[in-house]
């Protein structure tokens, strides 16, 4: 966090020389727009938010090396402190996590296309004066190819990234699965999907529009800034280019809350653009209206961005936040539905299976999990038996069961059939401990077993 709050600045810094634009990113700063909640989350320990959170310090050193003069460092040394520090930030970007690596890759790599492009066609232009990001990019890819090797978890999150997409491509998943279904929920809980995208994201559309415009005037027009801000400008304008639709991907099926990680990623951005667009405009503006009149009205304006972006950065009334303390009773009875279920049985919560407190219970390396597929459709909550050809087990807490009904209110699992769980046919309690409650549930097979043949007789 406080790496963010100082960087963001400082990248403005380097890319203008103008001081209210510094300012303005300091006071954009404290907005911390790539807080979303909905992949991002600062609250708990979170990787992906770590790592975006720490990119303003990658696109500052990125700056640098581009821009730096080369005959400011030793010529004997195979390589400069900028391009060993860019390494090191690098390297270390993929230990944070994965998927920020890989975003870096496409902005990188759309970076080096430009930087080819006018290399071949104006080697006499600023460009070519640059440093060229082939090394880097190489570097990055190079990094996270090596780490990536032996991590099954990486690959199956590869393989389900490309089965959506092929499947998208089909006709069969859609954009924004998880999305339609919460706009569901909440639709059903009397709220209103267009309202809370503008509670969410209104303040970041305003730096995305602001973001879009000096990047499209930068292609198009000249400014009055130095040259090299106006092709910086042009590298960060290429790099989003290929990174939003890149990111549109994770928009995908069931992934599809994977793209609101990378929209943090894109929020990095647009507030750097966006504070340097402002303060150009802002700057325009105090030609025909007084300096004071100007910094007073940014001042206010500021404040009010600055109070709407507060109740979105901090748990609010706009989203429902679950305590991610666990009860040392939860995590018994999870820890004995784990050792005393049988294996080959798979075990169902209400909405998504417990595969995170099996990785809390057993850890994360070497443990087979399954994610998908093991939540109950509210819908078969009233008959749960024999909706499988096996037995299965179900695991109800009694924080889901508060959450389902009166955070909620029964938008998905209502209150009386929650409580009539046990008393259902085929269905047995078999452990309880006041925390977590443990069901099994009979499947057809069992069903057909158990049920009196049909030529049986009674022996009086």
């Amino acid at each position: 966090m406080v790496a963010y709050l100082v960087f963001i600045p400082l990248c403005v810094r380097s890319l203008t020389a103008r001081r209210g634009a510094m300012v303005l990113a300091g006071l954009a700063g404290l907005l911390l727009l790539p807080i979303n909640h909905l992949g991002m989350n600062y609250m708990t320990p979170h990787p992906i938010t770590n790592s975006i959170l720490l990119t303003p310090v990658i696109v500052y050193v990125l700056i640098n090396y581009l821009t730096a003069p080369s005959q400011l460092f030793e010529r004997r040394l195979p390589v400069s402190a900028v391009g060993a520090m860019f390494v090191i930030v690098l390297s270390g970007i993929v230990l944070y996590h994965s998927q920020q690596a890989a975003n870096l890759i496409f902005f990188f790599g759309a970076i080096s296309a430009v930087q080819f492009i006018y290399r071949s066609i104006r080697p006499n232009s600023r460009v070519a004066d640059h440093r060229t990001l082939y090394g880097p990019t190489a570097v990055l890819i190079g990094a996270i190819m090596l780490w990536s090797v032996g991590r099954s978890r990486f690959d199956d999150t590869v393989d389900a990234v490309l089965r959506e997409l092929f499947s998208f491509l089909r006709g069969g998943a859609d954009l924004g699965a998880s999305t339609a279904s919460q706009g569901s929920s909440l639709t059903a809980a009397g709220g209103s999907l267009p309202e809370m995208f503008l509670k969410l994201f209104g303040v970041s559309a305003v730096f995305v529009a602001l973001a879009g415009i000096i990047m499209i005037v930068s292609l198009f027009r000249r400014s009055r800034e130095t040259s090299d801000t106006t092709i910086l400008i042009r590298y960060f304008t290429a790099g989003l280019v290929v990174l939003v639709p890149y990111s549109l991907v994770f928009y995908i099926g069931s992934i599809s809350g994977l793209f609101f990680r990378n929209l943090g990623l894109i929020m990095v951005f647009s507030t750097i653009l966006g504070s340097i667009a402002l303060n150009r405009y802002l700057s325009g503006l105090s030609e025909y209206v007084s300096m004071s009149t100007v910094r007073r009205a940014t001042g206010v304006a500021m404040a009010v961005m600055l109070l709407l972006s507060v109740v979105i950065v901090y748990p609010s009334p706009y989203l429902f936040l679950p305590n991610d303390q666990v009860t040392e009773n939860q995590m018994d009875g999870y820890q004995y539905a784990f050792n005393h279920t049988e294996q080959d049985l798979s075990i169902y919560s209400l909405r998504e299976g417990p595969w995170r407190y099996k990785q809390g219970v057993f850890g994360v390396e070497n443990t087979n999990i399954r994610k998908n597929g093991l939540g109950i459709p509210e819908e078969n909550l009233s008959s749960l038996a024999g909706r499988t050809a096996e037995d299965r087990y179900l695991i109800v807490t009694e924080s889901a069961r508060k959450r389902e009904v009166a955070v909620y209110e029964g938008v998905r699992y209502d209150r009386r059939n929650l409580s009539a769980l046990g008393n259902q046919s085929g269905v047995s309690l078999v452990f309880s401990n006041g925390a977590v409650d443990l069901y099994r549930i009979q499947g057809s097979r069992s069903a057909e077993v158990t049920a009196p043949s049909p030529n049986a007789t009674e022996v009086s």
